[in-house]
């Protein structure tokens, strides 16, 4: 029998009867037993007959034996989840098969767990196991489970600028943020690409910067925009040698009609009586 289940009924065998007598030929039957219960460690345990009796017979006994044999106990590993460069997490055993309300305190040896993965896996599927588990009362075997490692996330952010109108704008860079386990930029599958929406002929205001396009399997990648601030072009206004600067002086001229007209004075070789006010009657 198995350790926990509950013992088999002990019969007894004959030898010896004669003129073709069997057990019904008995006055009493033999009753049997064993020592063995469903709470026996593993072992070798008794069974033993008694009580037959007849006349006709000088009974004797010999005992059998009755073997209890470990249970079978299943292991199974925890499965989990983890990201990209984070540490594992702790892999814990379950157990299926225990008897006599045993548990995990019973073991003599309690089994230890890991996982194949680490903090420098990349993406995808490993194992979780368990081990070195050890009883007596039990047959021990292992079922192992997953660890999925997943993508980390990463930000890249576009670079911000300023540009003058009319002028070619800079170069986008990208930043990042996230990087993991020692990896840069020179580790991705495939670089973003960056740039901008302003050109040399782009009006003075905001505009996006962005990056795209970057790929690699151990990251989820987003992005954030920048700014490219087109300004002002400077412009400067400069008088010829010699040349005397107008001033406009407003003046008033009253007509027929109540029109009114603005006249310039201190125009070279002009009269600054000019522009005196006058009316027509």
């Amino acid at each position: 029998m198995r350790n926990g289940a509950t013992p088999p009924t002990v019969t007894a065998s004959y030898s010896g009867f004669v003129n073709g007598d069997s057990t019904s030929s008995l006055t009493s039957g033999a009753a049997c037993s064993t020592t063995a219960t469903s709470a026996s460690p593993v072992g070798s345990y008794a069974t033993s007959c008694s009580a037959a009796t007849d006349p006709n017979y000088a009974i004797t006994y010999d005992n059998g034996t009755l073997t209890v044999a470990p249970a079978p106990l299943s292991v199974t590993a925890s499965s989990s989840t983890m990201t990209y460069g984070a540490s594992p997490p702790s892999i814990t055993p379950s157990y299926s098969g225990f008897v006599n309300n045993d548990g995990a305190s019973s073991l003599t040896t309690p089994p230890t767990c890991s996982t194949n993965a680490t903090s420098a896996s990349s993406v995808g599927t490993y194992s979780t196991s368990c081990s070195g588990a050890v009883d007596s009362n039990y047959t021990v075997n292992y079922v192992n489970g997953n660890m999925v490692v997943g993508v980390a996330p990463l930000v890249i952010t576009a670079s911000s600028a300023s540009t003058t109108y009319g002028a070619s704008p800079s170069s986008v860079t990208p930043s990042y943020e996230g990087f993991v386990n020692g990896d840069s930029a020179s580790s991705l599958g495939t670089a973003p690409t960056c740039s901008t929406t302003v050109s040399p002929t782009s009006p003075v205001g905001n505009y996006n910067t962005s990056c795209s396009g970057a790929v690699d399997p151990n990251y989820s990648i987003s992005y954030v925009n920048g700014t490219d601030v087109v300004d002002p072009a400077p412009i400067t206004i400069t008088l010829s040698p010699g040349a005397r600067p107008e001033r406009v002086i407003p003046c008033s001229a009253t007509a027929r009609g109540s029109a009114s007209a603005a006249w310039r004075a201190d125009r070279p070789g002009g009269s600054r009586n000019s522009a005196a006010s006058r009316t027509r009657r």
